[in-house]
């Protein structure tokens, strides 16, 4: 049985959550409220930067998200820290942000140190909830704590996969398009027209690929910004980390320097290209059809068994009238 200083101990405990998820609430709220103040009263100091590109993309952040409106000074503080997030989960969030290729444009810090203040608010917000929840089924507000912690650790690993699918899902648009857009810029460059101009047609006709488009738009800029060919072209392969893109960029390069026209290696990178992709779907489809073997299996024996029930219930019924 419960002593009596545990039972009081217990019911101070659960006097004392309750009231303290109100004032971690009402602080946060206190806390965003006084941001946005103050974001709306100062100048944030836009005309000390003296980096226009800088000044740009910060109202650009500002403007997509009203969280980070709201926030950013607590944000620029936690993307500074040193250990806002291991060096793999920066690496992954930087290749995921650059394969997106959004506007504005994140810094891996700065995304996932958004990510954690927005975990922050959902945890001031999921304390009341997870107590009574707690208190209700589980017999004792104190689990709240260890739950709330798996709870936000789920959400926060959650978040950053949707990131990683969402990367995924551009490259393999890339990779569908790919064949395509060579063979246009082969037909283009036999016509005589310049790479440079091909780039600029290429872009205003994908409009079913908008995501390969602004990349080649990127690669466009970069080149009109006085940046060489090659160079662009090798940067849009580290964006994409692809192998056909890394490969296509090393056969100009090798084209380039050898003196051979444009439009015979792209021609001879298209219909590798086209192969790896066949492959690429072959493979797709393969693990695809493994992975439906056992649904399917089980859905046969479900309807074996459902024509099957008739029959037997009936030969039951028989052998219980045999048997009286």
């Amino acid at each position: 049985m419960d002593t009596p200083s545990t039972s009081h101990a217990l019911l101070t405990i659960n006097l004392w959550l309750p009231l303290l998820s109100t004032i971690l609430i009402s602080g946060s709220l206190a806390w965003l409220a006084h941001q946005a103040v103050w974001l709306a009263t100062c100048d944030r100091g836009d005309a000390m930067r003296a980096d226009v590109f800088e000044t740009k993309r910060r109202r650009q952040l500002r403007a997509s998200s009203r969280l980070y409106l709201l926030a950013e000074p607590l944000v620029d503080e936690l993307a500074g820290w040193r250990r806002i997030g291991s060096a793999p989960t920066l690496n992954r969030i930087e290749q995921c942000l650059q394969v997106l290729i959004r506007t504005p444009r994140w810094t891996a810090r700065e995304w996932l140190a958004l990510l954690n203040v927005r975990l922050l608010v959902e945890f001031c917000l999921a304390v009341p909830a997870t107590i009574f929840f707690a208190k209700t089924f589980l017999g004792h507000g104190l689990l709240a704590a260890p739950l709330i912690v798996l709870l936000m650790v789920a959400r926060r690993e959650m978040l950053i996969r949707k990131l990683a699918r969402q990367a995924d899902s551009v490259r393999s648009e890339i990779l569908s398009e790919l064949p395509f857009t060579i063979d246009l810029l082969v037909l283009m460059l036999k016509s005589g027209t310049t790479f440079h101009q091909a780039l600029q047609t290429l872009i205003r006709q994908l409009t079913t690929a908008p995501n390969w488009s602004a990349h080649l738009r990127r690669v466009v800029e970069d080149v009109e910004r006085g940046l060489p060919r090659l160079q662009a072209l090798t940067q849009l392969g580290r964006r994409l980390n692809l192998d056909a893109v890394d490969q296509l960029v090393f056969s100009i390069r090798q084209g380039e320097n050898l003196g051979t026209p444009l439009a015979e290696i792209l021609g001879a990178q298209s219909e590798q290209i086209r192969d790896r992709h066949m492959q690429y779907l072959e493979t797709v489809a393969e693990k695809a059809r493994v992975r439906l073997v056992g649904p399917a299996t089980l859905s046969m024996v479900a309807g074996f068994l459902t024509m099957l029930a008739p029959l037997l219930l009936s030969m039951g019924q028989e052998l219980l009238q045999l048997g009286r």
